[in-house]
C-alpha cells in the first residue's frame, strides 16, 4: 500500500484499459500507458480479468482500481462487474469523444491523461 498525505495508507492505483479496435480503445490504452509513465499507477491486463485469471483478479481486489473504457459498450466496467471487483470507471465517451471521430494524437492522450488525475485529487 502507497503512504497517504494524513499519515494513513492507501491502496494503489492500478490502471484496466479498454485496448478495443476503435479509436477510443486504441486512445484507452495510450492515456493508460501515459498515466503510467507519469506515476499515477500501475497497469495491469484487463483481459487478465475477463479470462478471471487469479493473480489478475488479487491485483484488482486489494488495489484502487481503475477501467478507462473507451465506448460505452464498457467492456472493462462489465468484466469487473462480473468478477465482482469495485472499480472506478472512466468512459472516455462520457469525456467528449466520439468513436469512430476521435484522432489519436499525442496532444489528446496529455490532455485526456491530465483530466484523469485531476478527477482523482
Amino acid at each position: 500500500m502507497a503512504d497517504c498525505g494524513c499519515g494513513g495508507s492507501c491502496k494503489e492505483k492500478v490502471l484496466f484499459a479498454c485496448s478495443g479496435a476503435a479509436d477510443v480503445g486504441e486512445l484507452s490504452d495510450k492515456v493508460a500507458r501515459k498515466l503510467r509513465k507519469d506515476g499515477f499507477g500501475k497497469m495491469s491486463c484487463l483481459i487478465g480479468i475477463g479470462a478471471k485469471l487469479d493473480s489478475f483478479l488479487q491485483t484488482a481486489k486489494n488495489s484502487n482500481t481503475i477501467v478507462i473504457d473507451g465506448c460505452s459498450v464498457n467492456c472493462g466496467k462489465k468484466a469487473v462487474e462480473a468478477a465482482g471487483i469495485t472499480a472506478n470507471i472512466i468512459t472516455l465517451t462520457e469525456m467528449g469523444m466520439e468513436k469512430g471521430k476521435t484522432p489519436v494524437t499525442d496532444e489528446l492522450v496529455n490532455k485526456t491523461a491530465e483530466s484523469i488525475k485531476k478527477s482523482f485529487k
